[in-house]
């Protein structure tokens, strides 16, 4: 089967590949997966599924800034906690 032209370029990930990548163990990620936290994988047979790699870039871009901004909510309630 011949790969069509437009698809060439398409990186697939392994679920080990893209918890290695978010730096999460694989129940973490199944997880993530079952609670619609992340991109779901592409399905192409009843065990095979893949991710695109552009989608799991494009979540890690969309994801550290929330997490930067929840860590200064976080640290800015301590000290207002620590301050009254």
């Amino acid at each position: 089967m011949a790969v069509r032209p437009e698809l060439a370029h398409v990186q697939l990930l392994d679920a080990r590949e893209v918890a290695g990548l978010l730096r999460v163990s694989m129940p973490t990620l199944w997880r993530c997966v079952k609670q619609e936290r992340m991109p779901k994988p592409i399905r192409f047979g009843p065990r095979l599924l893949r991710w695109r790699l552009r989608d799991i870039e494009r979540f890690l871009g969309a994801e550290r800034p929330q997490r930067v901004n929840e860590t200064a909510m976080v640290k800015t309630s301590m000290v207002s906690e620590h301050l009254s």
